[in-house]
C-alpha cells in the first residue's frame, strides 16, 4: 500500500508518518510505503499512485484541496483524509469524495479507528476474482470490473483491462461478487459496478461515460437508485 502524506511543516509530516506506522503495526497490518511532501507542488510531480493520502488544506502555491481533486481525478479509488483547522474547507473537500476529515493536532485514538474502516475499504477494491475461460482461468481485480453481461452461449465481462468472455453463468459472477457492494444487478442479464455509472433513468443505465448501456426494469429502479446513492454516500 502507498500511503502520501502532504504538510508544509515538515514536522508534522513525521509525525503523521509514525502515527500512521504505529497505527498499522496495532492493527497488524503489513507495513506501508508513506512518502513525504511539503508542498502540493511536490505531491502532483511524483509518478507514484497512492490508495490513501492525508493532505494538509492551507499550504502556499497547490493547496490540499487543489491537490486532493487532482490526486481523486486521477484515482477515482484514492482514499482521502483532510487534515486542516479550517472548517470552512470541508464543503469544497466534499466535491471530490473526501474520505475522512482530521482537525488538528490529529487524535491518534481516532486516526486507528478510521484507518481500520479505510484498510477494509482498500481490501474490498484490491480484491481478485477467478474469472474461467474456455481455455484458461483468468484472474481480474474486481475493481477493474465495469459491466457483466449474459448473451446467449456466453457472459461477457468488460474490464478497464478489456473484454473477457467467460463460460460462468451471469448468475455464478453474482454470487462470487456478491460481497462487494458496488456491485448490482439491474436485470437478469446486467451486472454492473456503480462506480462506473455515468448516467440512469428509469429503464437504463448509462456506463463508463455512457460508452455501455444496461437495461434497468422499472420495477428494479427504486432499490437501483436507493443502492447507488448508499454506495456513493460511502465512497
Amino acid at each position: 500500500m502507498n500511503i502520501v502524506v502532504c504538510d508544509d511543516d515538515r514536522a508534522l509530516c513525521e509525525e503523521m508518518r509514525e502515527a500512521v506506522l504505529e497505527s498499522f503495526r496495532i492493527l497488524g497490518a503489513e507495513e506501508p510505503n508513506i512518502d513525504l511532501f511539503v508542498s502540493g507542488e511536490e505531491l502532483l510531480a511524483s509518478e507514484t499512485g497512492y490508495d490513501l493520502a492525508f493532505l494538509d488544506v492551507q499550504m502556499n502555491g497547490i493547496s490540499g484541496i487543489a491537490a486532493g481533486r487532482r490526486l481523486y481525478d486521477n484515482n477515482k479509488n484514492v482514499l482521502i483524509f483532510v487534515v486542516t483547522s479550517y472548517g470552512e474547507y470541508i464543503d469544497e473537500a466534499l466535491k471530490f469524495h473526501a474520505y475522512r476529515f482530521f482537525q488538528k493536532p490529529v487524535n491518534k485514538k481516532r486516526l486507528l479507528l478510521n484507518l481500520k474502516d479505510a484498510l477494509e475499504v482498500y481490501n474490498q477494491l484490491h480484491a481478485q476474482i477467478v474469472v474461467e475461460e474456455r481455455e484458461r482461468s483468468r484472474v481480474i481485480d474486481t475493481k477493474d470490473i465495469i459491466m457483466i453481461e449474459a448473451t446467449e452461449g456466453e457472459t461477457v465481462v468488460y474490464t478497464e483491462k478489456g473484454v473477457v468472455y467467460t463460460t460462468a453463468s451471469l448468475n455464478d459472477m453474482a454470487e462470487q461478487l456478491k460481497k462487494y457492494p458496488y456491485f448490482i444487478q439491474t436485470n437478469r442479464a446486467f451486472l454492473v459496478n456503480v462506480h462506473f455509472v455515468s448516467s440512469f433513468g428509469k429503464d437504463f443505465v448509462g456506463i463508463y461515460h455512457d460508452q455501455y448501456r444496461a437495461k434497468l426494469t422499472r420495477r428494479n429502479y427504486p432499490q437501483f437508485k436507493k443502492r447507488y446513492m448508499t454506495v456513493m454516500e460511502m465512497a
